[in-house]
């Protein structure tokens, strides 16, 4: 058991586009790790799982 060398990146990044106005955001997370299955005839491992992820967020929050 064990997490197979996995590597895991997250990035997130919000501001206002204008003060105390509308804000953006944005997100994103890239995860990878070394395969179990390896080919026995050329000794590579032909599995290896990445996930690739985002998002943008707009948001507005209203003042009085």
């Amino acid at each position: 058991m064990g997490n197979y060398a996995q590597k895991r990146y997250n990035l997130t990044y919000s501001l206002p586009l204008v003060k105390d106005k509308p804000y953006v955001g944005v997100a994103g997370l890239l995860s990878q790790q070394c395969g179990i299955y390896t080919n026995s005839a050329t000794g590579q491992a032909f599995d290896w799982p990445q996930d690739i992820a985002g998002g943008l967020t707009l948001r507005y929050l209203p003042i009085e």
